[in-house]
Formats: structure tokens, C-alpha cells, sequence
């Protein structure tokens, strides 16, 4: 019988994704008639001004650059380790309890956000006081002019997801390990196969026997032709068969 395979795992999977997007799309950006900045959470930063075209290069801020480095070095193991451990939920959901994979994905989940608070707090610091032309346009703050993107905003749901999804796996194991055993019909099928494979298997033994009786002809009980070994063979293979059936017919 086919063995079924749980879905949750897909849980995971979506957080994999948010991560992935996340690492590719800006962490803060701050855009006005004149232009855009773009600085994603690697520290890389992408200045465009309207009319003259973009520029793009790493910055040489040591405040954000260290920090963007541990972030994205930590983030990328995250996303590994997730994906691993997504396969392995895929592979057999048991695996959830059985390798203590819910306890690995909780510590992934707090990973993911370490790294990322430790940037907000730096990049706020390294930003320092606004000048005061800045502070003049109504900026008081440097998150009045930078808004937090989908680079920050995407790790806080990929992690949400995963503690979301061990939360529901946790308190469901039991009804989702019900929704994994086979069916009464399912059941039935695959005891039907066996109790064929038994009937065959003493047919095949029969013939044997017929096959000494009528070469010998000295006995009128043909079984007791077999040899001890095949004798016992047929009859616990016949008792398996009848208390099988015996179930069959029970049951189904």
C-alpha cells in the first residue's frame, strides 16, 4: 500500500519563500519626486535619481556594513537549515516529534530574527541625527525618511510562519497522524492481496503433493507426501490464510 504523505510541510515551505524574497528585496527605502534609495539588509545600497540614472555599490559605513554581514551570513544558514528540515517534515511528518525537528525550527525562527533586529538597531544608530535640512522638510527621525520594505518586513513573517506552523502541527499531530492511516477500504485491499499471495502459495504446495501421489499412487492422502518441511509450511501458511479470512469477514 502506498504510504500517504502530510501536507504541513508546505507550512514551511511558504516561510522559505518570504525568507528567499526577503534577502532580494530592500530592507528600507525612501523615495520623493527627486529620486529613491534602496539599501537591502546585505548592505548594499542602490541610489537613483530621476533623469540621471542609478547607481548601485556596498556601503563604507562599518555601523551597517558588520552588521549587514553577520545578518546575511546568519540569514543564509537559516534558509538552508530551513530547507532541510522542510524536507525531512516531507520525507515522514513524524520526523516533527521523532528528530525533534519542531524544537530546530523554533530556534531557526528566533535565528531569523537576531540578526535582523541587531540591523534596525544599527542601521537607527549609524543614521545619528538628521541634518538640518532634513529635519526642516518635517523629518524628525530617520525612519520618517526611510520606510521599512519587504527586505525587513518578509523575515518577521517568514519567522511568524514558522512558529505559526509548529504551533498548529503541535496541537493537530495526533488528528494529522489519523488523516495519514489507511482507509477501511485501503484496509481491506491489501488483506485480500495477502490472503491471495497465502491461497497461491498452497496451491503451489498441493501441486507438489498431487504430483508425488500420482507418480507414487501408494497413499491416499495425497498431502502426506510432502516432506516435514513443506508439510509445516503448508499448514502454517493455511492457518494464516484461514485467520485472515476470518477477518475479512469480520471486519469487512
Amino acid at each position: 500500500m502506498e504510504t500517504k504523505k502530510s501536507n504541513e510541510w508546505a507550512i514551511f515551505l511558504i516561510s522559505l519563500i518570504f525568507l528567499f524574497f526577503a534577502l532580494i528585496f530592500p530592507a528600507v527605502s525612501f523615495s520623493n519626486p527627486a529620486g529613491s534609495i534602496n539599501i537591502y539588509i546585505s548592505g548594499v545600497v542602490n541610489v537613483m535619481i530621476y533623469g540621471h540614472g542609478s547607481a548601485m555599490g556596498i556601503t563604507s559605513n562599518p555601523e551597517i556594513m558588520i552588521p549587514s554581514m553577520f545578518a546575511m551570513f546568519t540569514l543564509v544558514i537559516s534558509l538552508i537549515t530551513l530547507s532541510i528540515l522542510s524536507y525531512y517534515l516531507k520525507k515522514d511528518i513524524k520526523n516533527f516529534k521523532n528528530l525533534k525537528i519542531r524544537y530546530f525550527l523554533l530556534i531557526n525562527a528566533v535565528i531569523l530574527l537576531i540578526p535582523t533586529i541587531v540591523w534596525i538597531i544599527q542601521f537607527d544608530q549609524a543614521a545619528g541625527v538628521l541634518p538640518e535640512e532634513i529635519t526642516e522638510l518635517g523629518y524628525e527621525n530617520i525612519w520618517d525618511v526611510f520606510t521599512p520594505s519587504f527586505g525587513l518586513i518578509g523575515i518577521f513573517i517568514s519567522a511568524g510562519i514558522i512558529w505559526g506552523g509548529v504551533l498548529y502541527i503541535q496541537y493537530n499531530y495526533l488528528k494529522i497522524l489519523e488523516k495519514l492511516l489507511p482507509s477501511k477500504e485501503e484496509k481491506r485491499k491489501e488483506l485480500n492481496i495477502i490472503h491471495k499471495n497465502f491461497l497461491r502459495e498452497l496451491d503451489q504446495i498441493k501441486n507438489i503433493a498431487k504430483g508425488r501421489y500420482l507418480q507414487e499412487k501408494n497413499d491416499s492422502n495425497f498431502l502426506k507426501t510432502l516432506t516435514k518441511d513443506e508439510f509445516n509450511k503448508y499448514s502454517r501458511l493455511n492457518r494464516r490464510a484461514n485467520k485472515l479470512n476470518s477477518v475479512l469477514q469480520k471486519k469487512f
